[in-house]
């Protein structure tokens, strides 16, 4: 059977569904958004657990794939806030803020 991942990337949490080419949901899964607040009333996200958290719920859809099947394409939707840049070597490991009252 040939499955789908899609991701929702936002602000607060990265939502993720596995499912059928048909439509049919096989799976879904959450991550929270890794916030880090330096002073009261300021929120900053840090790179490297926002991209593993990321990677962590891909893989947990993964491991959900049925027998004989296999995951043929990857769909990701994003904030324009939840952007991590990325050089040739590895991410930017400076913090960055969020725009939200938490």
């Amino acid at each position: 059977m040939d499955l789908l991942i899609g991701l929702d990337v936002g602000t607060s949490a990265a939502k993720g569904v596995l499912i059928s080419a048909q439509g049919e949901q096989i799976a879904r899964a959450k991550r929270p958004t890794p916030f880090v607040y330096p002073q009261p009333s300021f929120i900053e996200v840090e790179p490297e657990a926002h991209y593993r958290s990321v990677c962590d719920l891909i893989q947990e859809l993964a491991s959900k794939v049925p027998a004989g099947s296999r995951v043929r394409a990857l769909a990701m939707a994003a904030a324009s806030g939840n952007t991590l840049l990325l050089d040739k070597n590895q991410l930017n490991h400076h913090r960055y803020p969020q725009n939200q009252n938490h």
